[in-house]
């Protein structure tokens, strides 16, 4: 019961946009200048009571014009209906058909219901019944968009209808301009839902290292710092022994030269 009561004040909040405030204020503003001419004509009993009584009609009629002005003025719509009957293997009801809106402002969703109600014919307290109180109930909200004069076409699955054939049943469909506000209590009730049931990642634990394990790290660490000395050590000694071998290299040479020249002179010694 409470979860009903909770569903029907989210969907009727979903349906005050600007122009449903502004009907409410023009209620209450028409509430408030009778009640004040109730308290002006006090000396009066007849005529205050009177105004006060319009008043408190005033307050409670407030949910029957702002219906009135909704469909009527607000969001006319003419519907037909394609197609429609029980779902066989589900607990549903299939309604297909298009939405022709004759209203004054646009359309961006739709509440579909199926009631089953009791045969009402030629029975006018049967048929108020059936109005008020059906033999059960059940609808969907579904988003569309309907431009002014613009036509549409649907087709949703009511859920939770249970109704056992043969049966009768009406269908209603009422469009407004919603502020979404349905919506994003489901969106975050959704995601709470998934939060709930999403499982937690384990992180992986650092366990303490042993002592052996350190000893090692440290045993390899050194043997780093001490061979990184060698290396160089080693390279020092290449690059010296190229340097000699280079400087061997060049006294060869020359001393090659030398005994070139030696020659040559003892030949032109000779000659003469």
């Amino acid at each position: 019961m409470v979860e009903k009561l909770k569903t029907l004040l989210i969907q009727m909040v979903s349906y005050l946009s600007i122009y449903e405030i502004a009907v409410l204020l023009g209620i209450f503003f028409v509430f408030i200048m009778i009640f004040t001419l109730g308290l002006l004509l006090r000396g009066r009993r007849f005529i205050a009571s009177f105004f006060f009584f319009l008043s408190i009609l005033v307050i409670f009629s407030a949910p029957i014009v702002l219906q009135f002005v909704m469909q009527r003025v607000l969001y006319p719509i003419d519907v037909g209906i394609t197609s429609a009957h029980a779902m066989q293997y589900t607990k549903g009801f299939f309604v297909a058909g298009h939405i022709t809106h004759k209203g004054k402002i646009a359309i961006n969703e739709c509440h579909i219901a199926v009631n089953e109600v009791r045969d009402d014919k030629n029975n006018k307290v049967l048929q108020v019944l059936n109005t008020i109180m059906p033999k059960s109930s059940s609808g969907t909200t579904i988003s569309i968009d309907i431009g002014v004069g613009q036509s549409n076409d649907f087709a949703v699955i009511v859920p939770h209808f249970e109704a056992k054939e043969p049966f009768l049943y009406r269908i209603y469909v009422d469009c407004y301009f919603s502020n979404k506000f349905a919506q994003k209590m489901q969106k975050n009730n959704h995601k709470q839902d998934i939060d709930i049931l999403k499982p937690q990642i384990p992180q992986p634990e650092v366990l303490p290292q042993a002592p052996k394990q350190e000893e090692q790290e440290k045993e390899s660490e050194q043997e780093e710092h001490i061979t990184e000395p060698i290396q160089d050590l080693s390279q020092e000694t290449q690059e010296r022994r190229e340097e000699q071998n280079s400087q061997h290299n060049i006294a060869d040479e020359s001393s090659e030269t030398s005994e070139d020249k030696n020659l040559n002179e003892e030949a032109q010694v000779q000659g003469a």
